[in-house]
């Protein structure tokens, strides 16, 4: 006469225990990965706003006030207190005069470059450039 086994063997057990453990370590090492990559995706985006709140904040100015403004521009965290949230924030904005077929108006080219300290120790740039002319801006 056979007997009904009660619970499961060691063996059983050690198998069930090492695919609990194997799963769980290839979802840390998944976290672990998405996180990391979260990171600079994170910075790029900020720096990005930082970048086009710079060329809003330009749109926003007269003319006479565009065409006074330098050549080179470095904006620190007291101008834009978000590049404090960039490890090793810099902006510079740099306005050049762009090329038109239209006398007596007044184009430039304005670009925004925002570059920051990557964890590795490397740095990365983010550039944003606009059009801006004399009747608003152009795309």
């Amino acid at each position: 006469m056979r007997t009904l086994r009660q619970g499961f063997t060691l063996v059983e057990i050690m198998v069930g225990m090492v695919l609990t453990v194997g799963s769980a370590a290839a979802l840390f090492a998944l976290l672990t990965q998405t996180f990391g990559m979260a990171r600079p995706m994170r910075e790029y985006t900020r720096s990005s706003f930082v970048a086009l709140s710079e060329i809003e904040k330009i749109r926003a100015l007269g003319q006479s006030a565009i065409e006074a403004m330098p050549a080179t521009n470095v904006i620190t965290t007291t101008q834009n207190p978000e590049i404090s949230r960039l490890p090793g924030g810099e902006v510079t904005v740099y306005r050049e005069p762009y090329a038109t077929f239209h006398p007596g108006t007044a184009v430039y080219s304005v670009s925004v470059e925002v570059s920051w300290q990557e964890r590795n120790g490397g740095r990365t740039t983010n550039v944003l450039s606009s059009i801006v002319y004399s009747q608003g801006v152009g795309k």
